[in-house]
């Protein structure tokens, strides 16, 4: 038990230590696809790409229907993702978590969302 935990906590600083130098926001570029909507919950992001610039183009959806898309600027530093949205006063800030590289973790009020990178 004491090996799994000392490998984790080596894991976890390898993973610190890599983000950082890498940039947090580099590891969302691409595609990425709402595994399903968030219940109960009637706006959500169903689909979202991520460029290298730091730009963003996002299909919300309300209600079940598509909405117009977002674009703006997007920061990802390991623990949220906050979007800029162009023509928006306020930013759009998520608790997130990063898992495997390929499901992106969104805290949507007391529920949490993932996103699948396609």
């Amino acid at each position: 038990m004491a090996i799994k935990q000392k490998n984790a906590a080596r894991f976890s600083l390898a993973l610190a230590l890599l983000t950082s130098v890498s940039g947090c926001s580099s590891l969302l570029v691409g595609t990425w696809k709402s595994e399903k909507a968030p219940a109960g919950e009637p706006y959500y992001i169903q689909q979202v790409e991520f460029k290298k610039d730091g730009t963003f183009t996002a299909i919300p959806k309300r209600g079940g229907e598509a909405q117009p898309p977002l674009k703006g600027q997007y920061h990802f530093n390991g623990f949220a993702l906050t979007l800029r949205s162009a023509g928006k006063a306020e930013d759009r800030t998520y608790r997130a978590a990063l898992w495997g590289g390929n499901k992106l973790e969104l805290q949507i009020k007391d529920q949490k969302h993932y996103l699948v990178k396609q």
